[in-house]
């Protein structure tokens, strides 16, 4: 309806142009996508006809997304997980509806049984190549991630809306490959090396096995 209009996207940003691609500005905010998922990189643009404003993006990080403003704002048009690469899931012994899965393109949770999911990649988790998650045993709304990309553990006290960075940062191609609850203090957390991130690789060497005695807020090489 509208020749004028055109867009161009990489996993950062969405552009749009009014002038046939003359000119271009970003629409949205930066990390583009609903809240709490990294919408990761877009592989194939469709526009409605009729609507210039109403664009549907499918990502080569997993999910499909719609904008109905320009871009401006996205929903997940996805039925059920929208990710890629699941490396990790658990369950709530308490309540087996309730599950996290650790993928590639993020931290996703599904309150009944995987019918719907929820992005928990919220503020410092908005970044690629997750590959474990843990809940205490003790209350489920504490829960622990580990992603090589940022090589560091992160924790979260409310079901994964809110994070933060604890533990230590390991170097060199190693990323935190399991994190397990012991009990609802000790936990423990297994390096692994990669060559490429998200894909571990005994041909690199890890960094050895971190423990926390106080539910992860800080940690120690395992021999201290």
């Amino acid at each position: 309806s509208d020749p004028n209009i055109a867009y161009a996207g990489s996993i950062t940003a969405i552009f749009k142009s009014q002038d046939g691609g003359q000119n271009w500005s970003r629409v949205g905010t930066n990390d583009w996508g609903p809240e709490g998922i990294r919408a990761g990189f877009p592989s194939d643009f469709q526009l409605d006809f009729e609507n210039p404003n109403r664009l549907f993006i499918n990502n080569y990080a997993g999910g499909n997304y719609l904008s109905l403003d320009g871009g401006e704002t996205w929903s997940t048009a996805s039925q059920g997980y929208t990710g890629a690469q699941v490396r990790d899931v658990i369950v709530d012994p308490d309540n087996p509806g309730l599950m996290l899965a650790a993928s590639r393109s993020g931290l996703f949770e599904t309150p009944d049984g995987g019918t719907t999911w929820l992005g928990r990649s919220n503020g410092i988790m908005k970044v690629l190549e997750w590959n474990a998650v843990a809940m205490s045993p003790a209350n489920n709304q504490k829960l622990l991630a580990a992603s090589n990309f940022t090589s560091q553990i992160s924790r979260s006290d409310d079901g994964g809306l809110s994070w933060e960075l604890v533990g230590n940062f390991v170097t060199g191609n190693k990323g935190w490959r399991v994190v397990t609850f012991a009990n609802m203090s000790r936990v423990y957390a297994g390096s692994a090396g990669y060559e490429s991130a998200g894909t571990f690789s005994s041909n690199v060497a890890a960094s050895g096995v971190q423990r926390s005695n106080d539910g992860g807020l800080s940690w120690n090489w395992g021999n201290s």
